[in-house]
């Protein structure tokens, strides 16, 4: 009898059953009469076909970077989550939501739950992790954000944390799982973080920090998020401000205003340099995270009309809607990091203490340096004289590099 393989691949909670039956031999090795290995095969045949039929392709979109070029990722891991509360199974488990249909504001006729209500007044901060992987752009509402962070946390994917204090979004996202760096950076806002999972680092000190006001979309607020079904999982989960201030309402988290950067006017931005601090004019700005054929993610800031008009890989980066970035200000800290590659592979950004950094402001750059002293601190920027850094009004994105990256401007 010829070495017979069946695969059956059931719905992500069945797992992967993987049976043999080779030479007559049943799994344990022990020779099977001809005409039992040949109904044991008919069984499993069965098996198989009704668990592919039962599987909703849905939920098996990847996590995975892909080509770069906007090619379809492959399957995703099977993911379970265990009585503890820590979730398990899978190389990536912290990539999913959990889709359950429970958010409010369900449309009848699709998962497609965008609230259509007026965007409310924000009566504090709130923040929001985002990603940018090719098959999660264009995404929703970054250009709203006061002060946006980026980072790259693998192999040049970068994500974001969007901090909203003075306008309000109806829609941002995709949502995805938060890193210990960003939980570091976020701490210092004392505001609800929204997220969907998170790695092991990042959901332990969540869990260590006091106080921390967590929105996860998995865990304990699923009810302040929604899916849009007009995009795949797991790029399609995706909040509001309206409705996380009503789940940190719910939840009993206080909303706070946060300290705004330094600011000046353009008058005396124009004049904020000194000999040992110089000021030289850069209208452009280029930070490659990578330039790998299949993560190319190199970011461009190019200074028009008093704002930095954000591009990826030569193209302007432009919300689901059509609103481009284009930021006041851009900073960027150069940071110590290093490379895990294990069953979660993740670089670490070392947010806390102290580096040099650029800062660009009115079509002009500043030599200086950044120093955060612990989680429950914010950023501190300083010129090389020693004089705060001062930004013009208006958005703030903070690039954070590796104090190796090859940034250049002119």
């Amino acid at each position: 009898m010829r070495p017979i393989e069946v695969l059956a691949k059931g719905p992500k909670f069945l797992g992967v059953f993987h049976y043999k039956a080779a030479n007559g031999r049943g799994l344990h090795g022990r020779r099977l009469p001809t005409l039992t290995a040949v109904f044991l095969i008919i069984a499993l045949c069965l098996v198989a076909i009704t668990a592919g039929c039962g599987k909703d392709k849905s939920s098996s979109e990847s996590g995975s970077p892909g080509d770069g070029a906007g090619n379809e990722p492959g399957p995703s891991p099977a993911v379970t989550e265990p009585a503890g509360g820590t979730k398990t199974g899978g190389a990536r488990p912290q990539d999913y939501g959990s889709g359950t249909g429970e958010d409010e504001g369900r449309d009848a006729e699709g998962d497609i739950a965008m609230p259509r209500e007026p965007v409310e007044p924000l009566e504090g901060a709130v923040l929001v992790v985002v990603e940018n992987l090719p098959s999660a752009r264009p995404q929703s509402g970054l250009d709203k954000a006061d002060v946006v962070y980026e980072a790259d946390v693998v192999a040049g994917i970068t994500r974001f944390l969007a901090v909203y204090y003075s306008e309000g979004a109806p829609k941002i996202g995709p949502v995805r799982s938060v890193r210990k760096f960003l939980v570091e950076i976020a701490h210092a806002y004392n505001s609800p973080v929204a997220h969907a999972g998170g790695n092991a680092d990042a959901l332990k000190l969540i869990k260590s920090l006091k106080g921390f006001k967590d929105m996860d979309e998995i865990f304990n607020s699923g009810a302040f998020f929604w899916r849009d079904n007009t995009r795949k999982k797991p790029h399609n989960l995706y909040t509001s401000t309206n409705l996380l201030q009503k789940g940190a309402k719910k939840k009993g988290y206080a909303l706070v205003v946060p300290p705004p950067l330094p600011t000046t006017n353009k008058e005396t931005a124009e004049t904020l340099s000194s000999p040992s601090a110089p000021a030289e004019e850069a209208s452009h700005i280029r930070i490659p995270f990578s330039e790998k054929a299949d993560t190319k993610n190199v970011v461009e800031y190019r200074f028009e009309d008093g704002a930095y008009k954000r591009f990826i890989n030569g193209k302007p980066h432009l919300m689901r809607d059509g609103s481009p970035i284009q930021p006041e200000n851009v900073a960027v800290l150069f940071v110590e990091t290093k490379e895990e590659w294990g069953d979660d592979p993740q670089l670490i950004n070392k947010v806390i203490g102290s580096g040099k950094a650029l800062f660009f402001s009115g079509g002009r750059v500043h030599n200086g340096s950044w120093n955060k002293s612990g989680s429950r601190s914010h950023f501190v920027f300083t010129l090389n004289d020693g004089e705060p850094m001062l930004f013009l009004p208006g958005k703030t994105w903070i690039e954070i590099v590796d104090r190796s990256l090859d940034v250049t401007y002119e």
